[in-house]
């Protein structure tokens, strides 16, 4: 099964590439796979070969969070009740949003 799966997608992934049809990522949510290094951010190549991972199946494009991806695909806007102007961005997971919105953004900060 898994060598004939198109992607590997993420939930925050998923939710954009149903919306616009564009695979997405943000590289803190997807260093938590083992197979992006956030810093570059660029996959690492290695591990996806040891993974047998096709080049595009679980790579997504990284874009940092809150960075606009496209418009919203116009049947996804009808069946949602959205606008067709609606833009999509680039998601994280909620762990990461939840630790900055309670102040963990400066180095040394903790709760």
């Amino acid at each position: 099964m898994f060598r004939r799966a198109v992607r590997y997608l993420l939930l925050p992934e998923y939710l954009t590439y149903r919306l616009d049809r564009r695979a997405v990522t943000d590289p803190c949510t997807a260093e938590s796979t083992g197979f992006m290094r956030k810093a570059l951010p660029t996959w690492h190549t290695a591990r996806c070969k040891a993974a047998r991972c096709r080049r595009n199946t679980a790579r997504c494009d990284p874009k940092t969070a809150n960075t606009g991806s496209d418009r919203i695909e116009p049947a996804m806007a009808k069946a949602w009740g959205l606008s067709p102007d609606t833009l999509v961005v680039a998601g994280t997971n909620d762990q990461y949003a939840g630790a900055l919105g309670a102040g963990n953004c400066r180095p040394g900060h903790r709760h």
